[in-house]
């Protein structure tokens, strides 16, 4: 156990405790590690409170630069769950990655990732900008010819920008945003990042 209160973020996820059987997460920050385990066991409050034990986590995975830390465990039904937060202090990432490596004997490996997932976080922007695109191209053309068929309050603010943007504008905007994902594919793909990988023994 490391007795600190560690300054996250993440969805839901504000602090960590790493306790003597699990990781605390919380969506609540606190200024003292006692301050954190006193609140823990409070049943009546506005936090979002989740916790890991260390038996049930599969691995920990951190790009090396990236700041953003993945923790897969075992999740119900034999399904996995993810933990995906950074931390606000760079020193931070060291003591944390060094606690389940020699305290808890987490092995620690480096491994390249495969072409795929280095960029399968910008492949899926690209096939939802192009289904998006495709979608605000046809849609521009009916309100023009006064077909529209977008309802609701939502429906009427996606009316408003594809009428402003024209059919011109939605495949401008369109084709940068797709632009921008095939550049950051081919370079994620031209220079694979390294990744850190904890799991245990």
């Amino acid at each position: 156990m490391i007795e600190k209160v560690f300054d996250v973020t993440g969805e839901k996820i504000s602090s960590m405790v790493l306790d003597e059987n699990e990781i605390k997460f919380s969506s609540k920050g606190y200024q003292s590690h006692k301050e954190f385990q006193d609140a823990w066991p409070k049943k009546i409050t506005l936090a979002t409170k989740n916790a890991v034990e260390y038996q049930d986590i599969k691995s920990i995975k951190k790009e090396i630069n990236d700041e953003e830390v993945v923790i897969k465990c075992k999740g119900i039904a034999g399904m996995s769950n993810e933990y995906k937060f950074s931390f606000n202090e760079e020193a931070d990432v060291d003591a944390f990655f060094d606690y389940f490596e020699r305290k808890l004997l987490f092995q620690k490996s480096q491994v390249t990732l495969t072409p795929f997932k280095a960029a399968s976080s910008y492949l899926l922007g690209l096939g939802i900008t192009i289904a998006a695109t495709v979608f605000g191209y046809y849609e521009a053309i009916a309100l023009a010819n006064g077909e529209g068929q977008i309802e609701g309050r939502k429906g009427r603010l996606l009316v408003k920008i594809i009428e402003t943007l024209g059919v011109k504008g939605v495949i401008i905007v369109g084709a940068l945003f797709a632009l921008f994902f095939s550049y950051q594919i081919y370079s994620r793909i031209k220079n694979r990042p390294n990744q850190w990988v904890l799991t245990p023994l």
